[in-house]
């Protein structure tokens, strides 16, 4: 398993299509890649996490790896309604601090500190096709490009969709719940029959 960042992928992506300034986007393109990197998450990756949140004006910010809230505390460890509102969880009290318990992919950070999803090297031509993916469908929308190209881009798509998909075993979120229920409370069961 070969760990690459999101230079490389914006260097594949300048090899593949001219039509995308990578240089003018590069925010842009950062934060699909990160998209695209968390699309393609498997249950295998995603790891527990607690963190504690300061609460400001009833809302606190949530953390930048969180994949699903799992459950959340208030100041005495009661549980409380994990509302979501955007990037932010809602909380019943306008200042204080909120305990979470949630699933997160694992980041690693970049060369400006910035901390970023693992890439994998066996996932770049999805990443590429993801951010080109993106940007063309603004373009075919407008009418800047043709039907033809759109089917290519969309096969293309698909195709890398598919490949990345393909090399790793993926759970519905029913099918983890269903098997962190059974392990929690000690039920193995065939379940073929039902």
């Amino acid at each position: 398993m070969q760990i690459i960042n999101w230079k490389t992928v914006a260097g594949l992506i300048q090899r593949k299509t001219k039509l995308i300034d990578v240089e003018a986007e590069k925010e842009r393109i950062k934060s699909l890649i990160h998209t695209a990197a968390l699309k393609s998450s498997s249950s295998e990756w995603l790891v527990w996490k607690e963190a504690i949140l300061d609460v400001t004006n009833g809302l606190a910010k949530l953390p930048c790896d969180l994949i699903r809230l799992l459950k959340a505390f208030d100041n005495t460890g009661v549980v409380i309604p994990g509302r979501r509102n955007g990037e932010y969880l809602a909380a019943p009290y306008k200042t204080g601090k909120i305990r979470i318990h949630y699933y997160a992919i694992p980041l690693v950070e970049g060369d400006d500190g910035e901390m970023l999803p693992t890439l994998l090297y066996e996932f770049s031509d999805w990443y590429v096709w993801y951010v080109i993916h993106t940007f063309m469908f603004d373009e075919w929308m407008e009418g800047k490009i043709s039907g033809d190209k759109w089917a290519y881009i969309e096969m293309q798509y698909d195709n890398a969709y598919d490949q990345a998909m393909g090399s790793i075993d993926l759970l519905s979120m029913t099918d983890m719940e269903e098997q962190l229920f059974m392990m929690r409370n000690g039920i193995f069961y065939d379940n073929s029959s039902i």
